[in-house]
């Protein structure tokens, strides 16, 4: 279930035009081959410093809430697996007692194989999120870079720039004191 970086790639392609993918990847430290557009290489890095990026130039784009999920999931596979043997020793008591021994074995059986199945759907559905994750991350980055337009570090610049010019073209308040008042 695990995604390779060229298919990372290839499904963000496909949400993005060429050249807006290759604006926000270029001059970062994620892509082996920038000099050739047409056939880029994310690097093993790419997931850590997209998720780097976006918690800390978008916090709401970022995939922290998704890492969190799918460390519940997989944390949930064990306890869930065991569920099957818990609930056939709180059943044990009254409900099995008045089965034949036929019944009790398939009833532990049918419990136990409930509770497997379920604990390898929870932890399929994690392993599915990780691959998600890495999709999105990239996905985010390249949307989160589109919007903010800039670098963020050019950002802080152009908006101070234009902080500065606003503040010297605003009209000055008049200070002489009001005759009438």
């Amino acid at each position: 279930m695990h995604v390779s970086n060229s298919e990372v790639y290839a499904l963000v392609a496909k949400r993005f035009s060429a050249v807006g993918l290759a604006e926000s990847l270029c001059g970062t430290p994620i892509v082996t081959n920038a000099d050739d557009p047409a056939h880029p290489e994310l690097t093993n890095g790419y997931f850590t410093y997209t998720k780097l990026w976006l918690r800390t130039y978008a916090p709401v784009a970022s995939v922290d809430l998704l890492e969190m999920e799918i460390n519940v999931r997989l944390a949930l596979t064990i306890p869930v697996a065991f569920a099957g043997l818990a609930s056939t020793r709180l059943l044990a008591n009254e409900t099995l007692s008045h089965l034949s021994l036929r019944g009790q074995v398939i009833m532990v059986a049918l419990l136990n194989t409930a509770a497997i199945a379920l604990a390898m759907f929870v932890f399929w559905r994690g392993l599915r999120l990780r691959r998600l994750e890495r999709i999105d991350s990239l996905t985010n980055y390249v949307a989160a870079w589109h919007i903010l337009r800039l670098r963020p570090q050019e950002q802080v610049v152009a908006n101070d720039a234009a902080l500065a010019h606003r503040a010297n073209t605003l009209p000055k308040p008049d200070r002489t004191p009001d005759p009438t008042a």
